[in-house]
């Protein structure tokens, strides 16, 4: 009997992290610049790591968009249900009440793949949806029959180069989200999506000892942390530097993580943020919700109005450290939380109706 292949826990890990830093990356941070030159390329070269493409092509594209369409969808169509009841919590800025008009609008638009203001993050699945695509485009080029050789390096090549600059091309030019999120940004991101098919092809991590790891934590750590005092970088909302400034900062943020999973192997954190990275859907879409619990709390205890719950996706409090750090762990643990609870209900139904 063969035995079952061992998961590479690395790529959770990684995911988890990433995950973390979003999270964090949502509250007013004191190093929120620093998180964000590096944490959604970070999610990319994991997805791209783990990107497959078998025969037939068209059943793993159906497979990759049904694991990715029907979170938005599942977590789209509670909010939307929930609207009315969040506007009258003071959850949403300025919103107002929907009518069945509305409601018919905001099921259309779900269906389309956006999402409520709570569901926001969620447009990262539409992203990496449509960065497969390219990936998939790419694999079919480059394992293509009727190329041989050098050609095949050749074409795949300029595929890549072709695609890269368009994605660039264009990041002055698309002012609607949603074609960002599904034109620009996949382009823009396929350098990211190769670079972690490469990373677990050559897989040379694994040959880097702890004493290496903790000198590439900290090169790492001097290139980004003063790097954050100068750029901005917000990759949904397309503000971007020179785009060498942009790969190098990504890869070294990658370089960052990888040092710590060799840094941290085998402590209890260390298998807390594989959970994580296990669980990472549940937070991207319900981080935010989190985040109002949070508030509401601060509100309770402060002499600040109610209409503090309505600042997006947190508010800009005098705090930036231990309260972004609280919003955080609401925004990881709870979500966490649900999803468990969630699934208990689940079971529990299913096996009182015996299905």
């Amino acid at each position: 009997m063969i035995a079952a292949k061992k998961r590479d826990e690395f790529w959770d890990y990684a995911r988890g992290l990433g995950m973390i830093l979003v999270v964090l990356g949502h509250t007013n941070f004191i190093g929120m610049k620093w998180i964000y030159l590096f944490h959604i390329p970070l999610f990319f070269i994991v997805s791209g790591a783990l990107f497959s493409v078998s025969s037939p092509v068209s059943s793993k594209v159906l497979g990759k968009l049904k694991r990715l369409y029907l979170p938005n969808l599942k977590y789209g169509i509670m909010f939307l249900l929930l609207h009315n009841l969040f506007v009258s919590l003071h959850l949403y800025a300025g919103a107002e009440h929907y009518s069945v008009t509305d409601y018919f609008r905001g099921l259309i638009k779900i269906l389309c793949w956006g999402n409520e203001e709570l569901g926001g993050a969620m447009w990262f699945l539409r992203s990496l949806f449509f960065s497969y695509l390219l990936y998939v485009c790419y694999f079919c080029i480059k394992e293509s029959d009727w190329q041989t050789g050098g050609k095949k390096c050749r074409v795949s090549l300029f595929f890549c180069l072709m695609v890269v600059t368009c994605g660039w091309i264009f990041v002055n030019v698309h002012s609607i989200f949603s074609l960002r999120t599904m034109i620009t940004i996949p382009c823009i991101v396929l350098p990211f999506i190769l670079f972690g098919q490469w990373i677990r092809k050559t897989d040379f991590r694994k040959r880097l000892d702890k004493k290496t790891c903790v000198g590439l934590a900290v090169f790492s750590m001097a290139l980004l942390v003063p790097t954050s005092w100068y750029a901005h970088i917000d990759l949904a909302h397309l503000q971007l530097p020179n785009f060498v400034v942009y790969y190098l900062l990504g890869i070294t943020g990658f370089v960052l993580v990888a040092s710590s999973n060799t840094i941290l192997s085998g402590t209890k954190v260390y298998h807390w943020i594989v959970y994580v990275g296990n669980h990472s859907i549940p937070i991207l879409a319900l981080h935010f919700l989190a985040f109002k619990l949070v508030t509401f709390i601060y509100v309770c205890a402060t002499d600040n109005t109610i209409d503090l719950l309505s600042a997006f996706p947190s508010p800009d409090l005098p705090d930036n450290l231990f309260l972004p750090l609280l919003y955080a762990l609401a925004g990881v643990c709870l979500p966490l939380c649900l999803s468990r609870w969630f699934r208990f209900a689940k079971k529990y139904i299913l096996h009182f109706f015996n299905l």
